[in-house]
Formats: structure tokens, sequence, C-alpha cells
């Protein structure tokens, strides 16, 4: 059976939470110019932008040998400096001086390599580091760190990670390396072999901040979050001012219903690194969970700010617009949503025809959950919102009446064979809190649409209030009850 709407902060189609782990260049990058693993980046910046001075232990050629022309040396000086700055394009343009004096300079090559990354030129950046390993890898690490950062951003994880190990041979005391290796077996789907990698180098290095951070990140995404809550804890005593720390642990501890200790991580993280659209996604997830939907708005209108491209933020927003009794500026949302999001991706498509039909578009709403439906052909929910609106296909109404979950009860209510009572006695057999709470809002959301629908606006009142005293702000019945009470005069 389909699970009701995702709880704040669960994967979504169309989300923008990483499905793949972060920093994979800055982590290859790492390894070359900060082997000991000491000190975290300051600031969430693109890749290998916070990482610009060596470490006095590492075998990298960051300034030019005495040989190249004076104008070489200048401008890829001139490079470096850009580069530290984030100003990508006049980096990229300043390495490109040095090479035309200097063809052969590698430093110039893959730092080059580095900027076009941050820029997403990704061919580029693996033709810059092939071009620095044929000049210079056969001694040096770096062009093979560099050119294994920037084929796993293209997704060659085979290529990486035999580059990673090409580095490590000349390189073998940087952690780094074997971090940012077992980060690509992450990101190439073997997440047991990339745990046991990271496990490896914990054992090896306990201080390794960044071991522990992607272990932490797998774990989370393998829902186990009590032991990456652990890992996270771990990397914020080593490396506090670590980007995405503070935001994961916030969403694990979310997961865990741990709502304070996951408030308080939000805060950091917002606090910490205001321009990271992550940390505004987990404090508005937890502040919907709260059922604060003002607070949430807020910060998924300041994430839109920082990116509008995030088709989940749009969706999100737009529910929180129907929570918020602003049924009009949800419709907006959410066709934005659509429009931006994956194809398929049915969620706004549903939240959508709740907005119509609170508009007065029952017609629109009804060809939204048939869309709805067609994505998703085997949800529970959306049958029932169509038979409340007096529409839909009885043969899928029948459907959910004959399955053997808890909403079947509710279905055979709409098809007039079961009654009130009997509906609302699937709350008291939830197993959790939780559970009961999810319960309260959809059975008496629902029973309060299909007492509408049979013309009883007092008993429809009465399940509405029940429905909205559980503050479940991003579930939809939750939006259809404080927007239907508001109607009837039963706010």
């Amino acid at each position: 059976m389909r699970r009701p709407p995702p709880r704040p902060g669960a994967p979504t189609a169309g989300a923008s939470r990483r499905a793949r782990p972060p920093w994979l260049a800055a982590a290859a990058v790492a390894a070359v110019v900060a082997p000991r693993d000491a000190a975290p980046p300051q600031a969430n910046t693109p890749p290998d932008a916070s990482a610009v001075e060596p470490s006095p232990a590492a075998p990298v050629s960051v300034a030019p040998p005495a040989g190249p022309p004076p104008a070489a040396r200048q401008a890829f000086l001139e490079g470096l400096v850009r580069q530290a700055k984030g100003r990508h394009d006049e980096a990229d343009a300043a390495f490109s001086r040095a090479l035309r004096d200097a063809p052969d300079l590698a430093p110039a090559l893959y730092r080059r390599g580095v900027s076009r990354l941050a820029r997403g030129d990704v061919p580029g950046a693996v033709a810059d580091a092939t071009r620095a390993v044929e000049v210079q890898g056969a001694w040096d690490a770096a062009p093979w760190a560099y050119r294994g950062a920037a084929r796993a951003e293209a997704g060659d994880h085979a290529g990486a990670i035999a580059d990673f190990d090409e580095a490590a041979a000349r390189h073998p005391e940087a952690v780094a390396l074997a971090v940012a290796r077992a980060a690509t077996l992450l990101d190439g789907g073997r997440r047991d072999d990339g745990v046991a990698a990271l496990t490896q180098v914990i054992e090896r290095r306990p201080d390794a901040w960044r071991a522990h951070y992607y272990r932490g990140w797998a774990r989370a995404r393998a829902e186990d979050h009590r032991a990456a809550v652990d890992d996270f804890t771990r990397v914020i005593a080593l490396a506090p001012t670590a980007p995405g720390v503070w935001h994961e642990r916030a969403r694990s501890r979310l997961h865990l219903d741990d709502l304070p200790g996951a408030l308080t991580d939000a805060y950091r993280a917002v606090t910490g690194h205001p321009k990271d659209p992550e940390g505004w996604y987990v404090r508005a997830d937890v502040r919907a969970a709260l059922g604060d939907a003002a607070g949430a708005h807020a910060d998924l209108t300041r994430l839109l700010e920082l990116a509008p491209e995030r088709a989940r933020a749009w969706c999100n927003r737009g529910s929180l617009r129907l929570a918020l009794r602003d049924p009009r500026g949800a419709l907006a949302d959410l066709d934005e949503a659509i429009r931006r999001g994956q194809p398929g991706w049915a969620w706004p498509i549903g939240q959508r025809g709740r907005a119509r039909a609170l508009l007065g578009d029952h017609a629109g709403a009804l060809e939204d959950f048939e869309r709805f439906l067609a994505a998703s052909p085997s949800d529970e929910y959306h049958p029932i919102w169509a038979a409340g609106l007096g529409g839909g296909d009885p043969a899928r109404l029948e459907a959910v009446a004959a399955s053997e979950g808890w909403l079947a009860v509710v279905a055979r209510r709409a098809l007039g064979r079961a009654s009130d009572a009997e509906a609302e006695a699937v709350i008291q057999a939830a197993g959790t809190l939780r559970e009961r709470r999810e319960r309260v809002c959809v059975v008496h959301g629902f029973l309060g649409l299909l007492a509408e629908r049979d013309g009883d606006p007092a008993r429809a009142t009465a399940h509405y209030r029940r429905c909205a005293a559980v503050r479940l702000v991003m579930w939809a019945q939750h939006h259809w009850a404080v927007n239907r009470l508001a109607a009837l005069g039963g706010r």
C-alpha cells in the first residue's frame, strides 16, 4: 500500500536532496592540498576554491617551476588568486594566458581544470587534467587526483578510482585520497564497499573528518539515522565549520523525531552557511514538522531566492501556501514545480488538483487527479479525493475498498458501505503515536470531505477541526481542512 504523502524531509521525486555524495571534487582536491585532513573548508564554496595553499607535506607543484617565462608565472599566480576568491571565469582566463606562454605548465593545466569543473565544464576539466597527467603524472600525485575528481563528476567511476589509485601510489600517506576513492564508490552505487572503505580509513585515522562525513552521509541514505548522527557528531567535534554537516545531522535528527535537536542544528546550518540552499530546505522541513507553516514558508522563500531552479522547493512552498489558506498562490507555485520538475513527478499534480478544487474548479481538480493516478496507479488516496468531489473512476475506489490496508474502510465509507465510526476505529489501531496522528489527519480530513459531499456541513466542520488540530502542515488533508474550515466559518 502506498504511504501517505512523504513526511517533511523524505526523499521525493524531483527533490533537491542530493542523491550522490557532495564535495567529490573537493575531496580529491583536499587529497593533494591538505593530505593531513586537518581543517575543513571555511565556506560552502565551489570545488577547490577554499583550498589553495598546499600542505607542506604534500609533494604538489602549486607554484610553477623556475623555467616558465615571467609572463606565464605572473598569469599563473593571478589565476591562483582569482580561484581562491571563487572567480572561476577570471581564473580560467589567467591560467589560459599562462598556458599560451608555457603550454606544458602542468599546475596551470590542472588548476584551470579545477575552475572549469567549478563552472560545469566537466569535459574541459577532464581534458586539462589528462594533459597534466601526460606532462607531470610520472612523479606527481596532483594531476591524477584532479583528473579523478573530474572523472567522478563526469560519472566515470571506474576511471576516477583508477586515477585515485595512481595518485595514492605517488602519495600513499594522503588519507583524503582514500576518502575521495570511497566517496566515488558511494557515487557509483557501491554503498557497502564505500562504507567499508571509509571505516578502514577511520580505523587508520580517527581524526579524518571527511571519512566520518561521507560515512554518515551514506548511513543516512540507508535510513540508519542513529549511526549517521554519531558520524556527523564526530565531524562537528573535529571540524565544526564543515559545510553541510549541520544540516545533514539536522535531517537525521528529524527522521529520529528529535525535533528540538533538529531545529538547533538547522539554525546552525543557515547561520553558518547562509548561501547553502540545503540548510534552508532542512530548516523548512523541521519547522513544518513543528507545525510552523509560516516559518517554513519563509525559509523556502529564501531558498528560492538562492536556487530558483529547485522544483521541490516550489512544490513544498505551494503546499505550505495551502496550509496558510492561500490556494491562488499555491496554484502558481505548483504550476512552477510541474514546469521545472521531472516528467512523471506526480505529487505536485495532485496538490494542484486540491488547489483548483479549493478555488472552485472541480473539473480541473478531477483532471489533475486522473493525471496523478496515471503516473501513480497504485495510489490509494486519490480515488477517495476524487469520490469526495463527486467524480473519479468507481473501479479504482472499489479496488481500494477491497484492499487490506487501513484506508479500505475509508473507501467503503466513500461508497456508503461503512459508517464514520467504523472509519474512525482505524485510528485506535495505529501502532505508534506518530501513526496515530497521521491517521487522525487523514481519516478526519477525508470524513470532512465526504460529509460535505453528502450535504452535512456541521459534521464536516467537526471532522475538519479534528484534522487541523494535529497540525501536520505538509499533509494534503490538513491543507484541505484548514481551507474548508475558513469557508464554512468554523475556523
